[in-house]
């Protein structure tokens, strides 16, 4: 009965931080052009640089709704989707793709581009010369890029002149500049034109986007998850849609991130305000970390041998554990984390020997034979604790009345998002 009236009082008391509903609740909309949209839409698996991630070029519109759902329709209805994860911190770029300069500058044909009827490369550009009829005439390089992935060219043109990275068209380019481009399932760069009328074409430089700049995101396959791929990706999407996008952004029910048991000899805690942090020996939970005073996504739970329940927000990681001097009189504050320095038979706790750890209950006191160090920071596989949601001091949300500080406990992280 005492258990199951505690879990039903934290209940109550998270249903407004862990929502108690299953629907999602559409928190933001819009329309993006096709000058503005960058999309990653490569399978990044466990590494977010060169995986999923999009970028809308606007500040706030995407980077305030971290941990949320996005969808992403192009202007026929096909989508793609996924998980917001984190906030780009700058634009990066791999390396130039081209890498000989002279194919780059056509300074002179190495052989690397190949060239239809009338393109020829001399006098430090690609030129194509007038031709009769209407076919398109392409000048191209194979197997130059990946499907999926996003590309930054930089070029110069004289006349309009269509671009095609891997299938996917960016259609009469009429001026020198930056382009960016989705490329589909195919692997070639190509420039091309069709008619009677010649086009030049000069200081050609290709790079894949890997990361995206700060108005962008990184996309995960699940909500808090660390795969960087999309969750789902219509086959007909178009990446390059002239006609412009539409998205959704939906906030989901919070997510049991993971769970499991620790030993009490095992336990790292410490329950006092200014000091609150959370560690267990084996049990690493950096990945779960926000930072103190700022953004703090994930909710930590903690339950004693009884079921009642501690449970505050994931701040930043650990310093490494730091110790204080050696204690050696007067009484230990409560819910104090402490290291045993030298100790008389069970007299910070029963079975307790030097060089183990112990919550104060407030009560034990230190002298010549009784000897402790308070630990002041946690190792850097533990997380400070945080009272409130992105808030400003140390310290657990709610701690149970009869809350077991020594036991072994059950421990829960939940995925929150913004």
């Amino acid at each position: 009965m005492k258990r199951f009236l505690v879990l039903l009082m934290v209940l109550l008391v998270l249903c407004p931080v862990i929502p108690c509903h299953a629907s999602n609740q559409l928190v933001a909309s819009g329309t993006v052009t096709q000058a503005n949209m960058r999309i990653s839409a490569v399978d990044g698996g466990a590494t977010a640089s060169g995986g999923a991630f999009v970028d809308f070029g606007a500040a706030n519109v995407l980077t305030s709704k971290l941990g949320n759902l996005l969808v992403i329709k192009d202007s026929l209805g096909h989508s793609i989707q996924g998980w917001i994860k984190a906030a780009g911190s700058a634009e990066g770029l791999g390396d130039e793709i081209i890498t000989v300069a002279d194919d780059r500058t056509f300074g002179s044909d190495t052989g690397f581009w190949t060239k239809e009827i009338g393109w020829t490369i001399n006098d430090a550009v690609a030129g194509k010369a007038n031709h009769a009829g209407t076919t398109t005439s392409y000048l191209y390089r194979s197997s130059i890029t990946v499907a999926s992935a996003l590309y930054k060219a930089v070029l110069s043109i004289n006349g309009n002149i269509s671009l095609r990275i891997g299938g996917a068209i960016l259609n009469s380019i009429a001026s020198s500049g930056t382009y960016y481009i989705t490329s589909a399932i195919g692997t070639q760069l190509l420039a091309y034109s069709s008619g009677i009328n010649g086009r030049t074409i000069d200081d050609v430089s290709l790079k894949q986007v890997l990361t995206p700049s700060a108005t962008g995101v990184t996309i995960v396959s699940t909500k808090g998850g660390a795969t960087f791929n999309w969750s789902a990706k219509d086959s007909a999407f178009n990446y390059n849609d002239t006609s412009g996008y539409t998205y959704l952004i939906y906030k989901t029910p919070n997510v049991l991130i993971t769970s499991g048991t620790f030993t009490a000899a095992n336990a790292r805690n410490s329950f006092e305000s200014t000091s609150a942090f959370c560690e267990a020996s084996g049990l690493d939970l950096s990945p779960y970390a926000g930072t103190d005073a700022g953004s703090t996504p994930y909710l930590i739970v903690l339950e004693d041998a009884s079921g009642d329940v501690a449970w505050g927000f994931g701040g930043a990681v650990g310093g490494g554990e730091a110790l204080s001097a050696e204690i050696n009189s007067g009484t230990l504050t409560i819910k104090k984390l402490y290291q045993i320095t030298a100790t008389e038979v069970d007299h910070f706790g029963t079975g307790l020997e030097v060089n183990e750890y112990f919550v104060s209950a407030g009560t034990e006191t230190c002298d010549a034979n009784n000897k402790v160090k308070n630990v002041t920071d946690c190792a850097v596989t533990g997380l400070h604790i945080m009272s409130a949601r992105n808030g400003t001091d140390r310290g657990w949300k709610t701690i149970g009345g009869t809350f077991g500080y020594n036991d072994a406990m059950k421990y829960r992280v939940y995925y929150l998002g913004n």
